[in-house]
């Protein structure tokens, strides 16, 4: 078969130039900068108050803090993320009343916000603070509430809140799994009843 049968038209002949070293060393474009990303990665990791609001319940029962130690396991949590008061995660409420069993002992509850209307540190704070003062909920047996209506606690002043961890609120169960790890990991499940002094401050979900 001639060749000029599938072949009508001439061929069209091109050369292309191999890379010399220049093209090997340098990129042909500058990658575009990240600026949004960038910031964000030169952030430290750590809870810092916001410092925004001079009513800013969590500034006020906060300590800008990059870790925690726990005072019966020894385990030290370092906060790997930049924490704000506006963000939802885990947090820890500790209580800072410096006589009596609680010096001894350094109550410290693990809780978790994000769900409902509790969708950030500051709201979920709010509430604990509810249940403390509120005339309404002095019979309330929920564990922060009722510690710090304890005789001698004051929750203005021994009530501090410390956010460790951000969690998405749009993922529950990760929400749920990481408040079950730090109950763990700091051995903050309370064994006896609501009005015994002890370290740990989180109720089994069957006794409340």
């Amino acid at each position: 078969m001639d060749a000029r049968e599938y072949f009508p038209e001439p061929p069209l002949v091109t050369i292309t130039r191999t890379k010399n070293i220049r093209d090997l060393i340098f990129r042909a474009q500058v990658p575009k900068i990240l600026r949004r990303g960038g910031l964000r990665n030169t952030r430290p990791p750590g809870f810092f108050k916001c410092g925004k609001r001079q009513n800013c319940a969590l500034c006020l029962h906060s300590q800008n803090a990059t870790s925690y130690t726990c005072p019966v396991t020894g385990r030290t949590a370092n906060i790997t993320q930049h924490i704000s008061c506006q963000i939802a995660g885990v947090y820890l409420v500790l209580c800072k009343e410096d006589s009596g069993l609680c010096a001894r002992l350094k109550p410290t509850y693990v809780g978790i916000c994000g769900e409902g209307e509790s969708s950030s540190f500051t709201h979920r704070l709010g509430g604990h603070l509810g249940t403390a003062t509120q005339t309404c909920q002095e019979n309330t047996v929920k564990p922060v509430g009722r510690h710090f209506r304890l005789p001698g606690h004051d929750p203005h002043r021994d009530l501090i809140m410390l956010p460790i961890e951000i969690v998405s609120p749009r993922d529950p169960f990760l929400l749920r799994a990481r408040e079950r790890f730090n109950i763990w990991k700091f051995e903050t499940e309370k064994r006896m009843g609501v009005h015994d002094i002890e370290h740990g401050l989180n109720l089994d979900p069957g006794q409340v």
